[in-house]
């Protein structure tokens, strides 16, 4: 926690409290979306036409929380567009992955897949993803990319302006400086490397990366390594958490310790438990991507191409082909170093009131 961590404590309920009470009573200025989604075009009454031919899927890269939100994207749009839609969770594991891209790849149904690449560098995933693609199934990537021969395109966040985000987010908690450990599934993965050179980036020279941790998706290595953080650099007053399950392992594993005045805490995405850590002011902020949307686009994108709806096509997809869906920065205080400033930077309160309105428990 930052070093106005213990003065902002009586401070900052009474001001969470004020802006709840505040958006209790209006709309959000705006919602945490890179577009909103079309609406059922036939009317919520009207009878859907038969389902056109052909299957999309949608492949995780872990099981984590984040991705349930992603599936009632995923879900909306097949109401939306009338498709066929399934969401396969990989088991964080490049063999996991190379394993269900497989399985895929003998599915004649299938028209349509957007992965969530674990590692841009696992040869034996971008085979797959060329196979697919040479047996005529469209391949996009989302929240996660791989190369650009193996995806017509990128569904998701500009990952180095994610992390450039986080840096100067802690840039203003911390202008003193400080050492900095990170903690993250796999360093290999293109969003785990993209944030990392953009924090260091937007954090500047007062910052010191000292360590970044690796847990390979398993929940139980993450708080473990947090725990092994804490003893093993004392040094460190700053703990960066790079996805999203990251963010509760490090909030509850320093509360237990009894350590979170020592530390400033900068984290990415918002499952539930973090989200109630940024209410009691262990996590000072956060920076949310719009999983939402990644569901949503990825199928309305892979639809379009399957029946070869050029004019949704370049509608949806740039000339560099990726897709940037925006991010915004959640701050623990609104009366801390960062202000509130809608749409980048949002409050608690109006993050909450988002997820409410689509019926999600995270981000």
């Amino acid at each position: 926690m930052s070093t106005f961590s213990q003065s902002r404590k009586t401070t900052w309920l009474a001001g969470l409290a004020l802006a709840g009470a505040v958006l209790a009573g209006c709309s959000p200025k705006t919602e945490p979306t890179a577009s909103a989604p079309a609406g059922d075009p036939a009317g919520a009454n009207a009878t859907a036409p038969a389902a056109t031919d052909g299957r999309i899927v949608l492949i995780s890269n872990s099981t984590s929380p984040f991705w349930q939100t992603v599936e009632k994207g995923m879900e909306d749009a097949s109401r939306d567009l009338n498709v066929k839609v399934d969401l396969i969770r990989s088991d964080g594991s490049v063999a996991g992955q190379i394993q269900k891209l497989e399985q895929v790849s003998a599915q004649g149904d299938i028209k349509g897949a957007a992965v969530s690449v674990i590692d841009t560098g696992a040869q034996g995933i971008i085979d797959r993803l060329n196979e697919l693609q040479k047996k005529g199934v469209n391949v996009i990537t989302f929240d996660s990319d791989g190369p650009e021969g193996s995806r017509y395109a990128y569904i998701g966040a500009n990952n180095v302006e994610a992390g450039r985000r986080a840096g100067e987010a802690l840039a203003k908690l911390r202008p003193q400086g400080g050492k900095v450990v990170a903690f993250v599934g796999r360093q290999s993965a293109a969003n785990a490397r993209e944030r990392i050179q953009g924090f260091k980036e937007g954090a500047g020279p007062k910052f010191t990366l000292v360590d970044v941790m690796e847990d390979e998706t398993d929940p139980s290595k993450a708080r473990q390594n947090v725990t092994a953080a804490i003893q093993a650099h004392p040094e460190a007053d700053i703990l960066l958490g790079l996805w999203s399950y990251n963010a509760p392992a490090i909030a509850e594993e320093v509360v237990r310790a009894n350590k979170a005045d020592k530390y400033t805490i900068v984290t990415f995405d918002a499952e539930p438990n973090t989200i109630n850590q940024l209410q009691k002011g262990v996590i000072d902020a956060t920076v949310i991507q719009n999983p939402y949307q990644y569901g949503y686009l990825s199928v309305k994108l892979l639809n379009a191409l399957k029946n070869n709806n050029q004019e949704v096509v370049k509608e949806m997809v740039p000339e560099n082909r990726i897709v940037d869906v925006p991010v915004r920065t959640v701050v623990s205080d609104p009366n801390g170093p960062i202000k509130p400033a809608p749409p980048s930077v949002i409050t608690v309160a109006e993050l909450k009131q988002f997820l409410d309105e689509k019926g999600l428990k995270g981000t």
